[in-house]
């Protein structure tokens, strides 16, 4: 059963924007959001059309979420946020976004994105972090993005 929820995402140095979105799927742990864009827009070298479908896959115990973008039917674009302090509860799901972002595109090719955007006073800690996540997400997407697929076929079943 869809319900509303709210996303709400802290920056690195500390805004916070709120999106409302739809809660797909919630358990401890792990949920899905699902929204669908009211407007085109251009992310990396992706063309993401009018009424795109995103559904969001958040784990509380992973260092990325993941956006699938859906179009017409096909997916179209899997994009990696790379990320912390992921907090979900069913009709609120909290995260803080540390900039890099990895997007791969249909044909399966990854672009990291914003890496240029990282404040040059980061900390250590946190740079290796970012490191370790980058290098996971690099290694294992091509599982991931199996792994949901699956499981958003299987959801959208139930």
């Amino acid at each position: 059963m869809i319900k509303p929820c709210k996303e709400i995402k802290e920056k690195l140095i500390g805004d916070t924007q709120t999106f409302q979105c739809e809660s797909f799927h919630w358990e401890q742990g792990f949920g899905i959001l699902k929204f669908i864009s009211p407007s085109s827009h251009q992310v990396g070298s992706l063309f993401l059309p009018l009424g795109t479908i995103t559904y969001a896959f958040y784990w509380e115990n992973r260092p990325y979420n993941l956006y699938k973008w859906i179009y017409e039917g096909r997916e179209i674009g899997n994009y990696f946020n790379l990320a912390d302090s992921t907090k979900l509860q069913q009709d609120q799901f909290n995260w803080r976004d540390l900039v890099i972002d990895i997007l791969i595109t249909p044909e399966r090719l990854a672009e990291i994105l914003d890496e240029d955007e990282l404040p040059l006073s980061l900390d250590t800690d946190l740079k290796q972090y970012l490191d370790r996540a980058k290098q996971l997400v690099l290694d294992e997407y091509p599982k991931i993005i199996k792994e949901t697929s699956r499981l958003l076929r299987a959801k959208q079943k139930a």
